[in-house]
């Protein structure tokens, strides 16, 4: 027995001189053994089990893939995954990445949609910043960053919807309208404009040339009853719309628009003035009609959304909003 007592005193001895000071501070023994008294092996064995359990601690049972970690302060190993893991030491914020630091590993935040991450070379963080030359896409960059969406656009609200249809794809906001049946209809998508000033531009594919009596039509819309609107089809009324109401077109007002498949259209509110434009590269704009609010169709007041669609008067159109900023 005394041997046994040697022994579990050199191992005690032992761990002391290996372990940090203080890491046996917690660990207690159930019995106290006394110089000069025969050691009973229960007691030593007790003890020594004891010491064994402080120092391993306690790992509860993980799954295979799963790492060991303590979520709380002690002695307690838990198995989680290495993606639960990284949340609790680094963050978990959507859309981080993961990055080696000056004095360890973090993370980088997202950055504003359509900044890139951009190298600082060896010795620094990498950040986010605009793209030299701006956001690059069709003709020369003048897509929106954002793919176009009935929640990007904020144009979510219906007005005379009938059978139309909008859909969110990969290219942008694609319309299928049907035919009025002869009869002039406001049909498409409206929400709330910005506060002035500010403009909204749509580039706009349009697949139905080969009608002269869909227009798609680009304004505002007053929330009640009256549209200023632009109109765009392949006949020689392109130019823009007064509506009474959204069923009822009062004006026609003919501008000499080129036909192109593609074309920006542009809304301007600039608080006092009111501007209807056109551009074939996204960067060059033409006036189609501008003017007072005061003065104009919908009064001050009438410009209070945005109004995406198309009259189509006898004949169904296809057209999708490819970019809309």
């Amino acid at each position: 027995m005394q041997k046994i007592a040697a022994i579990v005193s050199a191992f005690t001895l032992a761990l002391l001189i290996i372990l940090p000071k203080g890491a046996l501070a917690a660990c207690t023994v159930p019995n106290t053994l006394t110089n000069g008294q025969p050691a009973d092996a229960t007691q030593v064995m007790a003890n020594f089990n004891a010491l064994i359990a402080c120092i391993n601690g306690t790992v509860n049972p993980g799954t295979a893939g799963q790492v060991g970690y303590y979520s709380t302060a002690g002695s307690t190993v838990s198995g989680t995954s290495l993606s639960s893991l990284l949340d609790a030491s680094i963050g978990s914020t959507r859309g981080s990445l993961l990055k080696r630091g000056a004095s360890g590993w973090t993370s980088i935040t997202p950055g504003p949609a359509g900044q890139v991450l951009t190298s600082q070379g060896a010795g620094a963080d990498p950040v986010y910043t605009a793209p030299a030359g701006g956001m690059r896409g069709l003709f020369s960059g003048q897509m929106s960053s954002v793919i176009p969406s009935k929640s990007a656009t904020g144009l979510s609200t219906w007005l005379n919807q009938g059978t139309a249809t909008e859909s969110d794809d990969a290219n942008g906001m694609y319309f299928t309208v049907p035919s009025n049946g002869s009869t002039n209809i406001a049909r498409g998508l409206y929400g709330p404009a910005p506060t002035p000033p500010y403009s909204r531009t749509m580039l706009l594919l349009y697949d139905e040339l080969n009608s002269g009596n869909s227009y798609v039509i680009f304004g505002w819309y007053d929330g009640t009853n009256k549209l200023l609107t632009t109109a765009y089809n392949n006949n020689s009324n392109r130019g823009w719309f007064d509506w009474n109401t959204p069923s009822s077109l009062q004006t026609i007002h003919n501008f000499a628009i080129p036909l192109f498949e593609f074309i920006w259209l542009r809304l301007a509110d600039d608080g006092t003035n009111y501007t209807m434009s056109y551009s074939f590269d996204g960067v060059h704009y033409q006036t189609i009609t501008t003017g007072t609010k005061s003065a104009g169709w919908l009064g001050i007041n009438g410009f209070s959304n945005i109004f995406v669609g198309c009259d189509c008067y006898a004949a169904t159109a296809h057209f999708t909003v490819l970019s809309y900023q």
